[in-house]
């Protein structure tokens, strides 16, 4: 069975024993009770239980990573392996590490490759280029700017790189001896100092920010989607076309040089107001009152 593609194929009960099934393509397969005895699955690929989808259903008791195979899923190392042909589709690979992986003639059409790293050693389709979000790690690449978060970086090569400015949070992971802060990478978690940073575009969602100083942070055209901003300090900072939904703004600081989305009402949010050195007033609402100020 070299060479054949398996996806969405039954084989519940089927006899496998020492059958050469290596660099196979086994998303949505069933295998239940099959016996894998000796059979060689080396770089096959499966997929997981995901969005609605079963995924690669084995045997009780067999494991398919100690098999030599790869996941297909998020956050997925899936260096060296050989993924030619094989059919991506719709895969959600966001953060895989696709170093020296083979992908030429996959089909990547609507492959979620959000903050995929991959080097010089990856084969990519033909015409295909690789997407703003996918970061190539090589050394003396300029990572300037991009958005590390989660990305594992363990085994890269980033000798003269440039990662000033690069965004990274808690779950980034680095090659031994790189000091993010000494490269001048930006942290993005809870209490950290964002004062003046330019994050024009770039997509937060979901982060983690509260308590930051975003003091004169260029925030214009930032998704800030169910970012937590609670106790954040917003004065001056530039939120100018930022998106907010969801976003949690308990107890945010703001003043007026701060510039927010249109439509957008920092009062009726019940955001305080930052003046002269201090909280000038704190907005609540009250059941039986409506909108109240309560000046300092």
């Amino acid at each position: 069975l070299s060479g054949a593609i398996l996806s969405e194929t039954n084989l519940e009960g089927a006899n496998l024993s020492e059958a050469n099934l290596r660099r196979r393509e086994y998303a949505e397969i069933t295998m239940f009770d099959a016996n894998l005895t000796g059979a060689n699955l080396t770089k096959a690929v499966y997929t997981g239980k995901a969005d609605g989808r079963e995924g690669t259903r084995f045997p009780n008791g067999f494991d398919p990573q100690a098999a030599g195979m790869f996941l297909l899923a998020p956050d997925a190392d899936l260096s060296g392996a050989n993924l030619s042909g094989t059919n991506l589709s719709g895969t959600y690979l966001t953060g895989a590490i696709l170093s020296g992986a083979d992908l030429s003639e996959a089909n990547l059409s609507g492959t979620n490759l959000a903050r995929v790293v991959y080097d010089g050693l990856t084969i990519l389709p033909d015409g295909f280029n690789p997407l703003n979000d996918m970061f190539l790690v090589a050394p003396g690449v300029n990572l300037s700017g991009a958005d590390l978060s989660g990305a594992n970086l363990i085994d890269a090569d980033l000798r003269g790189a440039g990662l000033s400015g690069a965004l990274y949070d808690g779950a980034t992971l680095f090659p031994d001896g790189l000091d993010p802060m000494v490269v001048g990478m930006l942290l993005i978690a809870s209490g950290t100092d964002l004062s003046g940073v330019d994050l024009r575009d770039t997509d937060l969602t979901g982060a983690n920010l509260s308590q930051a100083d975003l003091s004169g942070a260029g925030l214009r055209g930032a998704n800030l989607a169910e970012v937590n901003l609670t106790k954040a300090n917003l004065v001056g900072a530039d939120l100018g076309g930022a998106n907010l939904e969801g976003a949690d703004l308990s107890e945010v600081m703001y003043d007026e040089a701060t510039t927010f989305p249109d439509g957008f009402d920092p009062v009726a949010e019940s955001l305080l107001f930052f003046l002269d050195n201090m909280v000038s007033a704190i907005y609540i609402r009250s059941p039986q009152f409506g909108l109240c100020r309560l000046d300092q």
